[in-house]
């Protein structure tokens, strides 16, 4: 298991996106759905930015960033686009943690 540690900039929405997950292929382990729940929500940049920073390692967050391509291809299959987009974005801001982790 990594012992480095990511932070990961997760909105809102896309975290209720993954907690709304209950197949258990698809759902995320209960110890990484756990650390999101306990990250408080940031309300710094208003109530249409809200998002929540936990502090995942990296195995972990790798785990997250399969999650939301598992879920934008689940979504572009079925033809919901705005979930698509959220799940997109999610993974997008978690690879780059991802990146920048690796030269740190």
């Amino acid at each position: 298991m990594s012992a480095k540690h990511v932070t990961v900039t997760l909105s809102e929405e896309a975290f209720q996106l993954a907690r709304a997950a209950s197949h258990r292929d698809v759902a995320l382990h209960r110890i990484t759905m756990g650390k999101i729940l306990d990250t408080r929500i940031d309300i710094s940049l208003g109530n249409e930015h809200l998002c929540r920073h936990p502090i995942l390692t990296l195995d972990e967050a790798r785990e997250l960033h399969e999650y939301y391509r598992r879920a934008t291809d689940t979504f572009i299959r079925i033809g919901d686009t705005a979930r698509a987009l959220i799940a997109v974005k999610a993974r997008a801001t978690i690879r780059h943690e991802i990146w920048k982790a690796a030269f740190s």
